[in-house]
């Protein structure tokens, strides 16, 4: 960390406020201070500008919709082992599992296998309406 630069920046936000230019001066110094005497013990620490980054929800709860009562995980890891069917609440397991029951009951066309055929723009002008074959030109 460049103590030096940060304390820059700092103050030259608030450079119109002596008692704040002062308290900055103060923390600092506490800081370094404090994280000196962590790295003497062998603990390595660092600052950053900006909020701390946000901690990972756990344990928390997962639903299938075979258990319905949930399942307690301890990891992002087990979420991913559990696989694809697991959610955050029963609700959208749920509706997840009625979507797969109406594609399913489609014939067992996905919903990305649907029978359509894709022209271009150019291709559907030459095409006519019988055999899809390109039309002949008249001399």
């Amino acid at each position: 960390m460049d103590w030096y630069i940060l304390r820059q920046r700092l103050l030259a936000a608030h450079s119109l406020d002596p008692r704040v230019s002062y308290y900055i001066d103060m923390a600092l110094g506490d800081a370094k201070r404090a994280i000196e005497l962590l790295a003497q013990h062998g603990h390595q620490f660092h600052l950053a500008p900006g909020p701390e980054p946000a901690r990972e929800a756990f344990p928390r709860m997962v639903f299938h919709v075979d258990c319905p009562r949930g399942r307690k995980v301890w990891s992002q890891f087990e979420i991913i082992e559990l696989g694809d069917e697991w959610y955050d609440t029963l609700d959208e397991a749920q509706r997840s599992h009625g979507l797969k029951v109406q594609i399913a009951g489609r014939g067992g066309i996905g919903s990305r296998a649907l029978p359509v055929l894709v022209l271009d723009a150019p291709q559907a002008s030459k095409l006519t309406r019988g055999d899809r074959e390109p039309e002949q030109e008249i001399k």
